[in-house]
């Protein structure tokens, strides 16, 4: 399903982001200004600091985050699996 076509406001680091932007100020502002993430889990992202580190941003901010598992036998970080 594509979350835009239901009116939902969606922002991926990687579509909106150019040359020479300023990018943890980018990702740390839109995660400040959002209400809902979702943590799209792979076997990438468990082991990237910089993916722990924007979920756990958001966690410590109160924002929703939902984990989304989207590769089969991955492991989930221990603080996102009671979400």
């Amino acid at each position: 399903m594509d979350l835009s076509l239901q009116g939902y406001r969606v922002w991926l680091d990687t579509q909106r982001l150019e040359g020479g932007d300023l990018w943890s100020n980018a990702i740390e502002g839109e995660i400040d200004h959002t209400e809902i993430v979702l943590a799209l889990l792979s076997h990438g992202s468990y082991v990237s600091e910089i993916c722990r580190g924007e979920q756990l941003r958001a966690l410590r901010k109160g924002k929703c985050v939902i984990p989304l598992l989207v590769q089969n036998d991955c492991e989930i970080p221990i603080y996102l699996e009671s979400s």
